[in-house]
């Protein structure tokens, strides 16, 4: 009896060594960004159960038993994820931006060629003299009448279809009537218009486009075009006329009717005292002594 007890005692024991109470599973993290963190830690107890024979003094035998608990720790690191299993890595928390494109630069002009298509070298070479003659000398009158001539000192072509003439006067703010009787075969046709720059009236003359004048020119006669300016009502008072010359009765260099090319002045004063030729933004005196001239 004796040794059957303790061969089941041992087989019991035996059979304890091997059985273990699992431990409880750490808390996973939460399901969410890929930050790696640590599981909580599990413990993993093991119950060891000690048996002992004691041998009582009456020959009989009592068998105890006392229990032993070992616990172990574990640390299990996982990334984030719920549950008892490890989540699946999160992506890198790290971004790259994307580079900036870049930009177009605007392209700008050369100045190989100004507004009105006429190249900046051939405004600096221009050589243009204006001639002028009055059909009558009488300040007062309901008629104004001149002759007007061009003439071309360069050795090159002049672009007359950009030029401009423009001859002064004050006409007391009286209505009048422009008109060209003729033109030359130098000139062909013309346009006649008023036109104001500041306090100063003007008649302007323009050319057909594409027109030219002849390099070196030697004859004025084929380059001569007529201005008339007929009063609507009394008489004109030239006396203050800006550009009127009663003593220009034949054909006279006259720098107080300007021309000009591709809107820069090349010949004559403004009244403003303005000459062709000077620095800008420098006044020249021209203007202001042909002013006293015609006043005189």
């Amino acid at each position: 009896m004796l040794a059957l007890l303790a061969a089941v005692a041992a087989v019991t024991c035996a059979k304890a060594e091997d059985q273990t109470t699992p431990g409880n599973s750490g808390a996973g993290g939460s399901n969410g960004a890929g930050s790696t963190t640590t599981a909580g830690m599990g413990t993993a107890v093991q119950n060891t159960t000690t048996v002992s024979t004691v041998s009582g003094t009456n020959g009989s035998t009592a068998t105890s038993s006392a229990s032993q608990s070992s616990a172990s720790t574990s640390t299990s690191t996982s990334t984030t994820g719920g549950g008892n299993q490890g989540g699946e890595a999160g992506a890198p928390s790290e971004t790259t931006g994307s580079d900036g494109g870049s930009g177009t630069g605007g392209s700008g002009t050369d100045g190989s060629v100004s507004t009105t298509g006429v190249p900046p070298d051939v405004i600096e070479n221009a050589s243009v003299v204006l001639l002028y003659k009055i059909d009558s000398s009488t300040a007062t009158t309901a008629s104004i009448f001149m002759h007007l001539y061009l003439r071309n000192q360069s050795d090159d072509a002049f672009p007359l279809g950009a030029a401009e003439v423009r001859y002064w006067l004050d006409p007391d703010g009286r209505g009048y009537t422009l008109a060209s009787h003729y033109q030359g075969p130098g000139i062909g046709d013309v346009t006649l218009s008023k036109g104001s720059s500041g306090d100063d009236d003007y008649v302007s003359v323009t050319f057909e486009e594409g027109e030219t004048l002849a390099a070196n020119t030697g004859d004025i006669n084929p380059n001569e075009f007529q201005l008339k300016l007929d009063a609507s009502g009394g008489n004109f008072d030239q006396s203050d006329d800006y550009s009127f010359e009663p003593t220009y009765t034949t054909p006279t260099e006259h720098d107080r009717i300007t021309v000009y090319l591709a809107d820069e002045l090349i010949w004559g004063c403004e009244p403003s005292g303005a000459c062709a030729g000077d620095d800008p933004g420098a006044g020249g005196a021209g203007g202001a002594a042909g002013a006293a001239g015609a006043e005189g």
